[in-house]
C-alpha cells in the first residue's frame, strides 16, 4: 500500500531530494527521440507550449490553420525553436512547475 509523502520525507534530515519521473513505452516528451527516429513537428511543439502557456496570436492562428504569411512564419519558427528548446530543458521545467 502506497505511503503518503509526508511520511516518506524528512525534511530535517534531507533537505535536498533529486526528484524524477519518466515515461512509459519509451514514449519521448520533446524533440527528438533516439529510438523511433523522429522528432516533434511543429504543430506539436505549439500544441505542447499551449497546454502550458497562452502562447502568442500567431501561434493560435497556426493552430486553428489559419493563413500565415512569409514573415509571420518566420517570426514564429524562431518562437517555435525557441520553445522547442526550452520544452526539452530541465531548468524551464522547473521553473515553470514552481
Amino acid at each position: 500500500m502506497p505511503k503518503p509523502r509526508s511520511s516518506q520525507i524528512s525534511l530535517e534530515a534531507t533537505p535536498y531530494y533529486h526528484c524524477i519521473s519518466r515515461c512509459v513505452r519509451r514514449a519521448f516528451l520533446c524533440g527528438f527521440d533516439h529510438v523511433s527516429g523522429e522528432s516533434c513537428s511543429n504543430k506539436e511543439i505549439a500544441e505542447r507550449w499551449h497546454l502550458l502557456f497562452k502562447g502568442t496570436r500567431l501561434s493560435q492562428k497556426f493552430l486553428r490553420d489559419e493563413d500565415i504569411s512569409e514573415a509571420e512564419w518566420i517570426y514564429l519558427r524562431k518562437s517555435l525553436d525557441e520553445w522547442r528548446s526550452r520544452l526539452m530543458s530541465i531548468s524551464w521545467f522547473m521553473w515553470a512547475i514552481n
